[in-house]
């Protein structure tokens, strides 16, 4: 019996420290504070104090400790013993938010935050009405122990909105005007679901991003091709972003009771392609047809730039897949792209044999010579492989855009949603 207990004290013992590589973040950090020397990332430093992990970043550590009126988080210099900051949220890993400044602190009191990703130096504004608003927002000191932007005397921050409670609100510190507000509360800035202030007219509502959304957006293939072409934003709808071109809009909507991005005409109510992977990035790949969408099915690829007309395939072993091959309509397989040589023989995506997404070079039969495993929009150049009719045919083909730009001179095209 006794060498059972010591076994299942071992067994929980070792559960215990299982859970805590889990719980126990690399690093942390810092951020935000009057204090420079404290801000900055801190390495778990393998070390439980009372019963917690520690991190340190030279000689400042962050543990749970009881420097100061009991047990709490602190962010401390041990070999001078000052203490700058505390916590007293009895958590497994420091809280974000919610620390307090010690005597020790710099003067102001601006408390940290703690994350365990950094949190952006930048944030862009864009897409409401309200024009001035709209613009890029620098990382300042943190106000109230929450992160802050400025944008001259524009200020992104945690305040009080419209009912008296904290909120994320985006406001003209000079003047006390406050534009809109969000009610979410976490740490990182929300990039929608922003509502009009008293003083944002009229209610287009903002979108915040880490990095500015694009001005145009590029449509193609897909058989409805008066949707092909570009889109310029236009004024957020429904609080996302919206692209525009004459007619036809790319922006949010309903199906279902489900939130959805849509290629409609708003004008005549005709929805023609659908995606579910809603938020501030329009989706490259994966869309769906809508009640209103063309016959075949042409899922469209909506990218930021243009993507090659004609890819250009040398070297294969079996000479008749060399050649030229132009762009076509989409089909239904991965991201849709399709190009042919002489209605024979197709460059195209799909399944490939290794059971990934990726390219193949098949006949018209649906036979497959080569393929390559990809998740790109640009088709890779090198790394073909022999597929089923291709192993009596070696080498595999070199593949390159035909009177385009090289890839490498080009912006990165990949999926931003896997289908």
């Amino acid at each position: 019996m006794k060498h059972l207990q010591v076994l299942l004290l071992l067994g929980l013992l070792l559960m215990a420290t299982n859970c805590f590589a889990v719980i126990a973040p690399s690093s942390m950090i810092i951020s935000g504070s009057n204090d420079p020397l404290v801000n900055g990332t801190y390495t778990n430093a393998g070390i439980i104090v009372n019963g917690k992990m520690s991190w340190i970043k030279g000689d400042y550590v962050l543990r749970w400790s009881d420097a100061i009126m009991g047990l709490s988080w602190n962010i401390e210099k041990p070999s001078t013993a000052a203490v700058y900051y505390g916590n007293w949220a009895d958590t497994a890993v420091p809280e974000e938010t919610g620390w307090n400044c010690t005597s020790q602190a710099a003067n102001p009191c601006t408390p940290p935050v703690v994350t365990t990703t950094p949190l952006p130096d930048m944030l862009t504004v864009s897409g409401c009405a309200e024009t001035q608003v709209a613009g890029v927002y620098t990382r300042t000191l943190n106000h109230e122990g929450w992160p802050r932007y400025e944008n001259g005397s524009l200020q992104l921050r945690r305040g009080l909105n419209i009912i008296s409670s904290p909120a994320w609100v985006i406001e003209n510190d000079s003047a006390t005007t406050r534009y809109y507000f969000n009610n979410r509360s976490e740490v990182r800035v929300p990039d929608l679901d922003w509502y009009q202030g008293p003083d944002g007219t009229p209610s287009t509502l903002p979108v915040v991003t880490e990095q500015p959304l694009p001005e145009n957006l590029i449509v193609s293939g897909t058989v409805d091709s008066f949707l092909n072409g570009t889109y310029a934003r236009g004024l957020n709808y429904s609080g996302y972003p919206q692209y525009v071109k004459g007619n036809y809009e790319i922006r949010h909507g309903w199906i279902m009771m489900t939130s959805v991005w849509n290629i409609e005409n708003n004008g005549i109510g005709a929805q023609y392609y659908t995606h579910s992977d809603i938020g501030t990035d329009v989706p490259e790949t994966g869309w769906e047809l809508g009640p209103n969408g063309g016959s075949p099915p042409s899922p469209p690829v909506v990218t930021e730039t243009q993507l090659p007309d004609q890819y250009k395939v040398s070297g294969a072993g079996f000479a008749a897949v060399n050649g030229l091959y132009t762009r076509t309509v989409n089909s239904n397989s991965h991201t849709g792209l399709v190009y042919e040589k002489e209605a024979i023989y197709f460059l195209r995506a799909g399944t490939v044999p290794v059971m990934n997404f990726g390219y193949e070079i098949t006949n018209s039969g649906g036979d497959s010579y080569y393929y390559v495993v990809s998740n790109s929009l640009l088709i890779p150049s090198t790394d073909w492989a022999l597929d089923f009719l291709g192993t009596s045919y070696p080498p595999p083909p070199f593949v390159v855009p035909y009177n385009f730009p090289w890839p490498m001179f080009l912006p990165p095209i990949t999926n931003k949603t896997t289908p």
